[in-house]
């Protein structure tokens, strides 16, 4: 395993965990997504962050209560973001977007369909018709 420089600490301690998709300096214990911008949650171990297909972040959570195991999956939103990402993009540029803090137009775990996004007549097919 080669490791990489950090960009943070300048030493060459990144290593890239696979079963996160991420990049961490055993130096000084950052976090970093695949473009080696620094991942950070509030109040949050960032090691024991996993991604899903869409490259969200998310925790774990399991309890026992009585009779029942509950587990839980503890999504984090990026710096500013109010959407998880999403199988459907951005379909307007930011400055054309009436929501430019989502990162997804359709709908997703915790928020739904932009108002503005109209079937196109065919399977999969979007359009954003909004208009500034």
């Amino acid at each position: 395993m080669s490791l990489e420089h950090c960009p943070k600490c300048d030493h060459k301690s990144v290593r890239y965990r696979a079963v996160a998709d991420n990049y961490y300096c055993n130096h000084c214990t950052t976090l970093f997504n695949k473009d080696f911008e620094e991942i950070e949650f509030k109040g949050f171990d960032s090691l024991r962050l996993l991604t899903d297909s869409n490259g969200n972040y998310f925790s774990t959570k399991t309890e026992k209560k009585d009779d029942t195991i509950i587990f839980s999956k503890i999504y984090h939103l990026e710096k500013g973001k109010t959407t998880l990402k999403g199988n459907h993009t951005k379909l307007n540029t930011k400055k054309d977007c009436k929501h430019p803090n989502r990162l997804d137009c359709d709908g997703g775990i915790g928020y739904i369909r932009c108002e503005f996004m109209e079937y196109g007549g065919s399977i999969g097919h979007w359009v954003c018709k909004f208009k500034k």
